[in-house]
């Protein structure tokens, strides 16, 4: 129905370590337990490695550290795969270690409103926002995809992994 309003986005908001994002479910394609990440031989430190997920190897990365925040690493952790909203064909997932369970949202124009005089510390993060008065950033999936991109050759053929 063209010209219909959307009313309610539904989405997880997604724990990691200091900062909660939320995420919309058209591109949560799975959460994955007790992922292990295999580093690369090289690349940014945000770039964590790669995991095996559905006979392929996608990208991990730190949101945190993309971010410019502080990031811990977890052993085997939760990841969520996510679905690329710009670079399909290359890269069409790609995965972020959870710190806890995310928790399912819904978001509309009566349970959210900006955080005022947020400062953007990074370009990842869009925006700021409470959510039933719980703080959660907005990522800007744009420039988070741009990144990733950047550095595809160094995990480009590990795509052929089993």
């Amino acid at each position: 129905m063209a010209g219909k309003a959307i009313k309610e986005v539904r989405g997880l908001s997604i724990p990691l370590q200091g900062i909660n994002l939320i995420l919309p479910d058209s591109i949560i394609v799975q959460i994955v337990t007790g992922a292990d990440i295999t580093p690369l031989e090289a690349g940014p430190d945000w770039l964590l490695g790669t995991i095996s997920w559905q006979k392929r190897s996608i990208p991990t990365l730190s949101f945190e550290m993309a971010a410019s925040s502080q990031y811990e690493a977890i052993e085997n952790p939760r990841v969520v795969v996510l679905k690329s909203i710009n670079n399909i064909e290359k890269m069409p997932f790609y995965g972020l270690p959870l710190y806890d369970i995310p928790k399912p949202a819904r978001v509309n124009k009566e349970n959210i409103s900006v955080v005022e005089n947020a400062t953007q510390a990074s370009p990842v993060i869009l925006n700021e926002v409470l959510v039933d008065g719980e703080p959660v950033s907005i990522p800007n999936l744009d420039v988070l995809e741009e990144m990733l991109i950047s550095q595809y050759g160094l995990f480009a053929e590990e795509e052929t992994a089993a």
